[in-house]
């Protein structure tokens, strides 16, 4: 396991076993001294992460949208980009079903979470077409002055990037210039955030518990089964079906794969699995180098079909927990912007974190659970690794398999 999720791994188990011993002493004085004073860095920690949620959204879209070229040249390559693109979606709706096929006793226990917001009381009760004109900005500086509607951070995002794509040359040189330098200043902000995780998330790790006792513990630990058996279904048996389906032999495509799947599980880095998977796709599945070489860079930045699922599950998982009521225009959402924030997640340490925030962001879910979540999950980030690089080996091959049938 990396070293930083060993470390976080300490400090979410020390802040749990800190935060029950203050709950069984909660009733003396000394305890509820000590679990108020635990509250104190938890919160300020809470509102150091909130500051570099929107910027770094923002900053994030419009240079992914900038940036971004079409793939041209083989018309395999452009075929797998786009199955990438469709499976993404795809993997992102099992992920809801996977939730809904799930006892809701389960997953929806009351963790003193309190009543419903007022702000989700009230978007439960509006018209569907209240509803979707709520999503349209019409003032970005009010939003970011009341901590920010991310849904119209996101609507703006798209437009300026899409926008500064038209804009002459010298300009968008200009403007893109200026982002690079935003996101390189935000950028350090979030490794400040990131080297004070550990300790941030020891003292929210106490602060939850030293409120909510063992029965916490119990729903995390319903969390790490319910996600790693979405993962499993992934792996073993929606990939197989695809390669079933053009024709593959199972056990022997995944003996050719074992190398970049165990890379994966043990590095945790998709990026870093690139020379792996290409090497696997050329010498083992005898996959053109220039195919192999877009189709494994491509699909580690904007194929990650483990993220897009456990995405939609984490969020639905945490609105139980804090009874934040989802609408079915919300379930839509949600899975289109799973799909969407698992292609463009920040490229720099702490992604999955900014990535998990951002989710809950969107739909009221609120921050110290998300990050619970986010805490618990550095065990899971290994197979989910290992699924998003298995998806692009095993979809890239089924599609060029597809694609050589048909010219012949």
């Amino acid at each position: 396991m990396a070293t930083k999720q060993f470390v976080l791994l300490v400090a979410v188990v020390g802040g749990i076993a800190f935060g029950i011993v203050l709950n069984l002493y909660s009733d003396a004085s000394y305890g509820a001294t000590a679990s108020t004073l635990i509250g104190i860095p938890a919160e300020i920690f809470l509102r150091l992460l909130k500051l570099v949620i929107t910027p770094i959204i923002f900053t994030t879209i419009v240079l992914a949208i900038m940036r971004s070229d079409r793939a041209g040249g083989d018309t395999s390559i452009g075929k797998v980009v786009k199955a990438y693109l469709g499976n993404t979606l795809f993997i992102a709706c099992l992920g809801y079903g996977y939730y809904a096929l799930w006892p809701a006793c389960v997953l929806k226990s009351d963790l003193g979470a309190g009543p419903p917001s007022q702000e989700s009381v009230v978007k439960s009760t509006q018209d569907w077409a209240s509803v979707v004109v709520s999503y349209m900005p019409d003032n970005v500086l009010a939003s970011l002055a009341q901590h920010g509607n991310l849904f119209h951070i996101l609507i703006v995002s798209v437009l300026i990037g899409c926008m500064a794509r038209q804009l002459k040359d010298a300009h968008k040189a200009t403007l893109l210039a200026f982002f690079e330098a935003l996101y390189a200043l935000i950028e350090n902000l979030l490794n400040l955030v990131i080297r004070l995780l550990p300790l941030g998330i020891f003292f929210l790790a106490a602060r939850s518990f030293a409120t909510s006792g063992v029965e916490l513990l119990g729903q995390l630990l319903v969390y790490m089964l319910f996600i790693a058996s979405l993962l499993l279904l992934i792996l073993f048996v929606l990939y197989p079906v695809y390669l079933l389906l053009c024709g593959r032999k199972v056990l022997a495509f995944y003996r050719s794969i074992s190398a970049p799947m165990l890379f994966a599980f043990s590095s945790s880095s998709s990026a870093c699995s690139v020379p792996v998977t290409i090497k696997t796709m050329t010498e083992d599945l005898g996959l053109p180098e220039k195919l192999a070489a877009i189709s494994a860079s491509f699909g580690a930045v904007c194929h990650k079909n483990g993220s897009a699922a456990t995405y939609v599950a984490i969020t639905l998982f945490a609105s139980g927990i804090s009874q934040v009521p989802l609408s079915p225009f919300d379930i839509a959402l949600l899975i289109a912007f799973a799909a969407t924030i698992s292609s463009v997640s920040p490229p720099i340490p702490g992604g999955p974190l900014m990535s998990f925030l951002m989710m809950g962001k969107l739909f009221g879910i609120p921050v110290d659970t998300m990050l619970m979540l986010y805490a618990v999950d550095a065990v899971l980030d290994m197979p989910r690794t290992c699924v998003n690089v298995t998806g692009d080996l095993v979809v890239t091959s089924c599609v060029v398999g597809s694609h050589h049938r048909q010219q012949s």
